[in-house]
């Protein structure tokens, strides 16, 4: 029996299957064989539709290609090609500028203080962008994580104090650039771009800086990919607070527990742990990252890596071994 493409998929990947012979896609199966997530099932079925063999991960409860963590890294690369022309060229990007700027706060209480006013600049910008471009906004649950934790800030600034920074908590304090936080996310490329263009035209007229690091147009091992905006903001009392605000594709980051971003951190959280293979870890979250790239590439772009994944046909954009 093969799991059949319907309008349920999110609903039977709730399911925790513990059959092997459901999903034959599956070659090779370790002990206590189960998919936790939505991200695994559809990662399944992006094998199945495309005729990809996979093995079952024990360690990690999740898949990868039999071929390797080489063979998802290339899909998936080639799979953000056209992803990455419908976002176009974003500037500006992070350069020596940008790596000066500075908290006006000097230390934790202070940085919390000026995050918390600053969170609700952060959050008009943040909205006001998603509306454009038919996205939402995430903050977390009941907007928990619109500004850093007071004992999670104090403890990144110690590591932070201790490494690189000559001991000085003050100048740790100054560089941190996370304490105010934002996602949102869009139904495609083009809704995001035009999200983008808005959110750079507030900032413009609030007289605020931003640089952006677009991660669609490099490869990283364990997959990941999005739009990270680094923003020089300005509390209603005039303090400068760096914060984040990052840039997704609904099918990367929904806000939800089973999404591709948060399964994928899952992964790696227990690589740090345990001393579980590290790139076992990476090809299973290739291989996720690519799934859901497929599926943002078959929806609004146009091409060859959309039709190959419209008609089940990925490995063609990938050259025969020579």
């Amino acid at each position: 029996m093969s799991i059949q493409p319907t309008q349920k998929r999110d609903e039977q990947a709730l399911v925790l299957y513990r059959e092997p012979s459901l999903i034959p896609v599956i070659e090779e199966f370790g002990d206590n064989f189960e998919i936790p997530t939505r991200a695994d099932f559809q990662a399944i079925y992006f094998a199945q539709d495309n005729g990809i063999k996979v093995k079952y991960l024990s360690e990690f409860r999740a898949i990868s290609p039999i071929k390797g963590g080489e063979f998802s890294e290339e899909i998936r690369f080639k799979l953000m090609g056209p992803i990455a022309r419908e976002i176009g060229n974003l500037i500006p990007i992070e350069g020596e500028a940008s790596s000066l700027w500075r908290n006006s706060a000097r230390t934790v209480d202070g940085l919390v203080t000026h995050s918390k006013e600053a969170a609700p600049v952060l959050k008009e910008i943040a909205c006001a962008a998603a509306k454009e471009g038919d996205g939402v906004a995430d903050f977390g649950p009941k907007e928990k994580y619109i500004t850093k934790d007071p004992v999670s800030l104090a403890q990144k600034v110690q590591r932070k104090s201790s490494k690189g920074d000559g001991g000085s908590v003050e100048l740790a304090v100054r560089k941190i650039g996370d304490a105010v936080r934002g996602t949102v996310f869009f139904p495609s490329p083009q809704k995001m771009r035009m999200a983008i263009q808005k959110f750079q035209d507030l900032l413009a007229r609030k007289g605020m800086k931003v640089v952006f690091d677009n991660k669609w147009i490099v490869s990283r091992k364990d997959g990941y990919t999005g739009i990270h905006a680094k923003l020089l903001l300005k509390t209603p009392k005039g303090a400068n607070v760096i914060g984040e605000l990052q840039f997704h594709l609904k099918d990367l980051y929904d806000g939800s527990a089973g999404m591709v971003k948060q399964r994928a951190h899952k992964i790696y959280e227990q690589i740090r742990s345990s001393d579980k293979p590290q790139k076992e870890a990476e090809a299973a979250s290739n291989f996720m990252y690519a799934a859901a790239i497929g599926r943002a590439a078959a929806t609004g772009t146009c091409g060859k890596e959309a039709l190959a994944v419209a008609h089940g046909r990925v490995q063609d954009l990938i050259e025969p071994a020579k």
